[in-house]
């Protein structure tokens, strides 16, 4: 048994033959595979894009079911502030008159 394991050892490995033309072919696989490749990472983008935008709004829907309910006197108060800074901005726009 030995001496089969030592002929089987003895022989060259085959080596293959590359040829120009396949190398070309070899190029031209490579840069089928990268364009999918890269057309893959623009489809992922976009998924993740779309998700990412989905769980921003379901979160703001979210915020606005928790928010209480504004009693007239916060209303109120926010009218006032409002008021006084449009009267503000008003005054600071509003050109003085000289008598």
């Amino acid at each position: 048994m030995a001496k089969k394991n030592k002929a089987k050892s003895k022989h060259a490995p085959d080596v293959l033959d590359i040829n120009p033309l396949t190398a070309l072919d070899d190029d031209d696989l490579m840069n089928d595979l990268l364009s999918q490749l890269d057309s893959r990472d623009q489809t992922v983008k976009e998924e993740s894009t779309t998700a990412s935008n989905e769980m921003q709004l379901e979160k703001q829907a979210n915020e606005l079911e928790v928010k209480p309910k504004r009693t007239a006197k916060d209303r109120f108060q926010a009218r006032r502030v409002s008021f006084v800074e449009a009267s503000t901005h008003y005054q600071l726009i509003k050109p003085k008159v000289q008598g």
